[in-house]
C-alpha cells in the first residue's frame, strides 16, 4: 500500500502540531490553517491516518488540494501570494530533517513547479489583493509621512519591503539579526536594533509581522503611540497569533489582519475570472500530474478504499 494523504486541520486546532504528526510527514502551520502531507507506507502513517479521517484527502485531490493552496485559491486573500514564501519556508526546514520521505519530497517539489505555472498563466498581476497590497493602499490612503517601520524578518516582511521601498522611508527591527542583514542585502532600509523597542512609538506608521502569543505591544504602548503620532496614526497587524493588546480599532488606526479580509472581499470581476480560470487549470494540472506518479509508480492507479487501507 502506497496512498498520498493530506490533512487539512484548523489553524486553533490543538490536537496536532509538528512533534506528534507522522513521522517523516511535512508540516505547515499558517494563520488560516494547519497542513500535513504523509504518505501511508507504516504503521504511525495509518493509525494517524484512521484516527484522522474527516481532515483527510487522499490521492490525487490530495494533490489538487495542495496545489490550490500554495496557489491562494483557499487563502481568505484569494490569489495571494504569500503562502508561496511560507511554503517554501516549511520545505526548507522539512529538507533539514533525517527523516523526511523521499516521495513527500518528490511530490513538493513538483507542486512547486505546477503552482508557478498556473500562477504565471492566471494570477500574475493580482498581487495588489496581497497582504502586502492592502498593506500599501492603507499606507497610501492613510497619507502619513513616508517614514514606515516593519517589525519582523520573515516572509511577510520580505513581501512589504519588496513593494514598499522604492517610495518610502523605510526601517525594519527583528530580533534575528541574521535574516536582517540577508534583506539588507536585498532592499534599502534602515536597522533599529530591537534593544531600542520603545522608539518604535516615534513612527507613524507601523506594520507588525510578528506571529507569536507573546504580547509585543500592549495597552500602555497603544496609548503612547497614539499620543504622540494623533489621527495621522496607523498600526497594521499582520501577525498570527496576534502579539498586540489593545481596545484601540480602525478608527483609531489600529488594523487587524481581520480587518484585511473584510477590505479584501470586495473583489472586482476581472480578479475574479482570473481566479475561476486558475481553478480550472488547477484541476487539469492535478491530474496530468497524478497521471505522471501512476506512470512512474509512485502511487497506484485505482482509489485505495478505507476497508482495504484497514486490512
Amino acid at each position: 500500500m502506497n496512498k498520498f494523504v493530506v490533512y487539512n486541520f484548523p489553524a486553533d486546532f490543538d490536537m496536532v502540531n509538528k512533534n506528534n504528526c507522522p513521522l517523516g510527514s511535512f508540516y505547515l502551520g499558517t494563520c488560516q490553517r494547519t497542513l500535513i502531507a504523509d504518505v501511508l507506507d507504516g504503521k504511525e502513517s495509518l493509525e494517524f491516518y484512521l484516527k484522522n479521517l474527516p481532515y483527510a484527502l487522499n490521492q490525487k485531490d490530495a494533490y489538487q488540494f495542495l496545489l490550490e493552496v500554495v496557489c491562494g485559491i483557499k487563502s481568505k486573500l484569494v490569489g495571494e501570494s504569500e503562502i508561496v514564501g511560507q511554503f517554501k519556508e516549511g520545505f526548507e526546514r522539512y529538507l533539514e530533517s533525517s527523516t523526511r520521505k523521499s516521495t513527500i519530497t518528490q511530490i513538493i517539489q513538483k507542486l512547486f513547479k505546477d503552482g508557478k505555472s498556473v500562477r504565471s498563466k492566471y494570477l500574475a498581476d493580482i498581487g495588489q489583493y496581497s497582504y502586502a497590497g492592502v498593506t500599501k493602499k492603507l499606507i497610501k490612503n492613510r497619507g502619513n509621512e513616508n517614514k514606515i517601520l516593519i517589525v519582523g524578518s520573515g516572509q511577510l516582511a520580505e513581501d512589504l519591503l519588496k513593494v514598499l521601498h522604492r517610495k518610502y522611508d523605510l526601517h525594519l527591527m527583528a530580533r534575528n539579526t541574521e535574516k536582517v542583514s540577508t534583506l539588507k542585502n536585498l532592499y534599502d532600509f534602515k536597522i533599529i536594533d530591537w534593544e531600542n523597542f520603545n522608539e518604535t512609538i516615534n513612527f507613524g506608521s507601523i506594520v507588525n509581522t510578528i506571529g507569536t502569543n507573546e504580547i509585543l505591544f500592549n495597552k500602555d504602548y497603544f496609548k503612547s503611540f497614539l499620543l504622540l503620532n494623533g489621527q495621522k496614526s496607523l498600526f497594521i497587524d499582520l501577525g498570527s497569533p496576534s502579539s498586540i493588546s489593545t481596545p484601540y480599532d480602525v478608527a483609531n488606526g489600529v488594523i487587524r489582519l481581520d480587518d484585511i479580509f473584510q477590505m479584501s472581499q470586495s473583489l472586482n470581476t476581472k480578479k475574479m475570472d482570473k481566479i475561476n480560470n486558475a481553478k480550472k487549470e488547477i484541476i487539469l494540472a492535478a491530474q496530468r500530474r497524478w497521471n505522471i506518479f501512476v506512470d512512474q509508480s509512485l502511487f497506484p492507479a485505482e482509489e485505495l478504499n478505507e476497508q482495504t487501507i484497514q486490512q
